[in-house]
């Protein structure tokens, strides 16, 4: 227990920059929310819950899909140690889970709402992915280019760097872009599940497949590919959601 207790509160990358992406991506979903003439009461209290079922997801998807020899070697108390490793995918799905789940509950409509939510999304996205960049937990193939990551064995790809570029140089400047032109509900969520889901397919074709741990394969693609192609499949959906609402409005 004590060295439970210890692990989690060591300080590094991780230590600033989750509370970080959780803080910032909460302030500017709230702030959006306020703009949309949301209520704000329910809103936060669905976001809240999303946060949290999340992270319980993130890392239960960790664990079942990527790091099963833990469930042998410690036994499900791995499922509470949140502090050694996270799913981003497992996170949205969680999350998504969660605040459509307590937000429904009340009966309002949701796509407003997811509007405001993902772009904070996008936001604590950077201080994640800026983590991820730091520490390399998602390697890629052996490079002699200098902008390599230092693995103990060599210089390698950082898909975390990767992820982190993509987001600042694409999912940041779109949602800005889009967030001027006052679009219709669900155009958020179409736009940045169609980008993201391309982008992040695109990448992981990079995942290294000669280190410790590296992701499974089902079939030829990963986990996260088979992931992204629905994510894509659902961010066209909500555009064209958005687009019939809008004419069927005006």
């Amino acid at each position: 227990m004590t060295s439970a207790l210890a692990a989690l509160f060591q300080f590094n990358a991780w230590s600033v920059l989750v509370p970080a992406a959780v803080v910032s991506g909460y302030w500017l979903a709230l702030r959006r929310a306020r703009q949309a003439g949301i209520e704000t009461g329910p809103f936060e209290t669905a976001l809240t819950w999303g946060i949290g079922i999340g992270f319980v997801v993130s890392h239960a998807v960790e664990v079942l899909f990527y790091q099963r020899h833990k469930l042998d070697q410690e036994g499900w108390i791995t499922l509470l140690k949140f502090w050694e490793g996270l799913s981003s995918y497992g996170g949205f799905v969680g999350g998504t889970l969660g605040f459509l789940l307590f937000y429904r509950a009340k009966g309002r409509p949701c796509l407003p709402a997811a509007d405001a939510v993902i772009q904070g999304l996008v936001l604590g996205w950077v201080f994640g992915r800026l983590g991820c960049a730091i520490v390399g937990d998602h390697p890629g193939p052996r490079t002699e280019l200098w902008f390599g990551y230092p693995y103990e064995e060599g210089r390698r790809h950082n898909l975390g760097l990767y992820e982190l570029a993509f987001t600042l140089l694409v999912l940041v400047p779109a949602n800005l872009w889009l967030h001027r032109r006052n679009p219709p509900a669900g155009s958020f969520v179409g736009m940045n599940c169609m980008l993201y889901g391309a982008g992040r397919f695109a990448l992981d074709f990079l995942r290294a497949t000669d280190v410790r741990d590296s992701d499974p394969r089902y079939g030829p693609f990963t986990l996260a590919h088979y992931l992204s192609a629905a994510l894509f499949a659902l961010g066209l959906w909500a555009l064209a959601r958005a687009r019939a609402d809008a004419r069927a409005s005006s």
